[in-house]
């Protein structure tokens, strides 16, 4: 907050000289150094607020757009088709529950986690063959996982 408190001061000292356009730049700065905070408290605040859902896709869409035109700077064809995993949610929550009702994913604070041990264990399936190479090597598959499950945290393996 100390940076938040010096803007804060830097402001109220450009207001009382009287220079406006040190104010201006002083206001920005204030915003620069508030956001986080400013941004949290009005989502706690507001946000069960927002009922104009065009915001939510008007950001993503700026840099959709952005990105298309690197990739035609680049000399990048365009796609064929254009997915936009925005537009297949119900699909992908109705996908996650059939996956979790076969027992091979949980819940845990919010969060659901593919259960890599359940899926190995079913005649089934064989999770090493998403990379075979790997089968037995403990090793190879904490790098595969990303050593996600070492802390012993909310993730069982």
């Amino acid at each position: 907050f100390e940076k938040l408190k010096i803007a804060v001061q830097d402001l109220e000292a450009a207001v009382k000289s009287g220079d406006s356009s040190k104010t201006e730049s002083e206001k920005g700065k204030l915003l620069v150094e508030a956001k986080d905070v400013l941004s949290d408290w009005l989502d706690k605040q507001l946000g069960s607020s927002v009922t104009e859902n065009k915001i939510f896709s008007d950001l993503p869409r700026y840099w959709e757009e952005e990105f298309h035109k690197d990739m035609e700077a680049l000399n990048v064809l365009p796609a064929d088709c254009l997915t936009r995993v925005s537009e297949y949610v119900p699909e992908i929550v109705d996908y996650i529950e059939k996956i979790i009702e076969r027992n091979y994913a949980y819940e845990s604070n919010g969060s659901v986690y593919f259960d890599v041990k359940a899926f190995d264990a079913s005649p089934c399936h064989h999770y090493a063959k998403l990379v075979p190479e790997a089968f037995g090597d403990a090793n190879a598959l904490a790098e595969g996982e990303g050593d996600l499950s070492a802390d012993g945290g909310e993730k069982r393996s």
